[in-house]
C-alpha cells in the first residue's frame, strides 16, 4: 500500500475508535494532539509495504543508463630489436599501413652512441621519452644521440600517408667513438 492510503486507513481507524469510546456520542471531539499522537503510533506499529502500482497508474519516469564506453584496446608493446652476439648493428624490416605506427624498443648502457636510420624519409622516426638520451641530433630519416643510463629507450616510426610503406631502420650502438651517417 502506498503511504496516503495507509495515513488515510490509520486516520478511519482512530474515527471508528473514537466513535466506539464515545458510545456513539457524535459530541465527543479529539483534540488535535491526541488524533497525532494516535496517528504516529499506528504508523510505528504497521511495516511499511513494497510500492505496487495500479494499472491506471502511470509508471515512474526511469532514468536511461549511458552506455558504456568499450575500453580502448590496450597499446601493444613495442617490438625488441635484437642483435647478433657482439654485434652492434640491427637491421628492422616493416610494413606500415597508412596511418600506422610500430613501437621498437633497445635496451642500452651510459655513454653509447645510439644512431637510428632509415633508407626511406616517407616515415616519421621519433623518440617520445629522451629522458636516457642527450645530445640528440636528428634529420629526415635518422636520430643519433648519446646515452645516459642503462635501461631502455623506445622510438617510434609512424606513416602520415594514406598509402602503405614498406622499408627498414638500422639501429647501431656503439660505446663511446663516434658514428658517422
Amino acid at each position: 500500500m502506498t503511504r496516503s492510503i495507509q495515513s488515510a486507513l490509520s486516520a478511519l481507524i482512530i474515527v471508528v475508535f473514537v466513535a466506539l469510546a464515545c458510545d456513539g456520542d457524535a459530541n465527543e471531539t479529539v483534540t488535535e494532539e491526541e488524533r497525532r499522537r494516535s496517528e504516529q503510533t499506528e504508523t510505528e506499529r504497521s511495516t511499511p509495504e513494497p510500492d505496487v502500482g495500479f494499472e491506471d497508474e502511470e509508471p515512474e519516469e526511469q532514468l536511461e543508463e549511458e552506455p558504456e564506453l568499450a575500453p580502448e584496446p590496450p597499446e601493444a608493446a613495442p617490438e625488441r630489436v635484437r642483435f647478433r652476439p657482439g654485434a652492434t648493428e640491427g637491421t628492422v624490416r616493416f610494413t606500415l599501413a597508412p596511418n600506422e605506427t610500430k613501437r621498437y624498443v633497445i635496451g642500452v648502457a651510459p655513454a653509447q652512441y645510439l644512431h637510428i636510420g632509415m633508407d626511406d624519409e616517407t616515415p616519421v622516426l621519433s623518440i617520445p621519452n629522451r629522458s636516457r638520451i642527450s645530445e640528440v641530433n636528428e634529420g629526415e630519416s635518422f636520430i643519433d644521440g648519446v646515452t645516459l643510463s642503462t635501461g631502455d629507450i623506445v622510438f617510434e616510426i609512424s606513416n602520415p600517408t594514406q598509402r602503405s610503406v614498406r622499408t627498414f631502420a638500422i639501429v647501431t650502438i656503439k660505446d663511446r667513438e663516434p658514428m658517422d651517417h
